[in-house]
């Protein structure tokens, strides 16, 4: 008997979907096998990217690998938090370095991508692609252009500017915090729609609307439009409407945005020419050489110029403080949006 059109058809689309959930499967276990063995190598992960920028939700791998994935540039503005989480694990993989670890039973996965737009898309990419989070978060350091944000203030923007002037609006994109206390978050990441999530800049709730963790916490922040540049300082035309300005952030929203990944981002104000040190010490503190070429242009530093040394260890100290506060408020915000693994029913 031979087979009609609509049946013959039927087979091969069931076919071609049974091939791509494989392949799928297979990614996903290749990237687990090399993330436990802390080797990413040069892996792309082509099918993996492609699946989770699915047109649909029912079309794309399921978030939830981890509980938070965090993009930063460097490594400094990380410190406190790598400190919260006792001894992650480090691997790197795409000329990322990534960190794995947990903070009171809540998973975490940063990935340090380096400086620029293009970097902050790549690594939240990878991220996505390795550790599978259910919810990202690009934070760090940004420098402020408002009078009113001082040093170490902390800003969850409410709206992100492109150097063009475009503005992406975050009020679709949010972090949600769960329900109650029993809520499985891993079925709830599955579930969620994320376009109905309110912005953590949007307080406005209904009347009989349980108060929100979340909300709460983010509204003793200060909010505003934040400039992403991939290098360099705004123009005072750039300057006019926006708070602060960074180099990574918005590039994190779009591939969050592509992906249906809840996103929030979170800055803390740490200028260091606010310090009044010397320009050497500034150079010796934000060069990027190895520790050896470090110490070599602190030595030179303090044989031409002594007080160098007690620049050098003010504008470390006041860098840690900016981590950790930063770590803090992450920490805050993690416990407010993730129940632990032993809490859920």
């Amino acid at each position: 008997m031979t087979p009609t059109p609509f049946f013959s058809r039927y087979i091969v689309e069931w076919l071609a979907a049974q091939t791509m959930t494989r392949a799928q499967q297979m990614v996903v276990d290749e990237v687990k096998s090399r993330v436990e063995s802390g080797d990413l190598g040069d892996y792309e992960g082509v099918l993996f990217k492609d699946s989770f920028r699915g047109s649909s939700p029912k079309d794309r791998i399921v978030a939830a690998g981890v509980d938070l994935g965090i993009v930063v540039a460097t490594k400094r503005e990380i410190v406190g938090l790598l400190d919260k989480m006792g001894t992650p694990s480090s691997s790197k993989g795409n000329a990322f370095k990534y960190y794995y670890g947990t903070w009171k039973g809540r998973r975490i996965a940063i990935v340090q991508t380096g400086l620029g737009l293009d970097a902050a898309r790549r690594g939240t990419e990878a991220l996505l692609q390795a550790f599978r989070p259910a919810r990202i978060a690009s934070i760090g350091f940004a420098q402020s252009v408002a009078p009113t944000l001082k040093q170490l203030a902390l800003l969850a923007p409410d709206r992100l500017v492109a150097a063009d002037g475009s503005v992406v609006d975050l009020s679709r994109m949010a972090i949600a915090a769960p329900k109650s206390d029993d809520d499985n978050l891993s079925e709830r990441s599955e579930t969620s729609d994320v376009e109905s999530q309110p912005s953590p800049g949007n307080f406005e709730t209904e009347k009989n609307a349980k108060p929100n963790p979340l909300f709460e916490l983010v509204a003793g922040f200060h909010s505003g439009a934040l400039l992403s540049l991939n290098e360099g300082k705004p123009t005072a035309e750039q300057r006019v409407g926006i708070v602060a300005y960074d180099h990574s952030t918005l590039a994190v929203a779009n591939v969050c945005a592509q992906a249906g990944a809840p996103f929030m981002p979170l800055r803390i104000i740490y200028d260091v020419k606010s310090l009044q040190t010397s320009r050497v010490a500034v150079n010796v503190v934000k060069s990027n050489q190895t520790f050896a070429r470090s110490l070599g242009a602190l030595v030179g530093a303090t044989l031409n110029k002594p007080s160098s040394l007690v620049d050098v260890y003010k504008i470390k100290e006041e860098e840690l403080k900016a981590a950790d506060k930063l770590a803090d408020a992450v920490c805050r915000i993690l416990a407010a949006v993730v129940v632990p693994a032993g809490r859920q029913s």
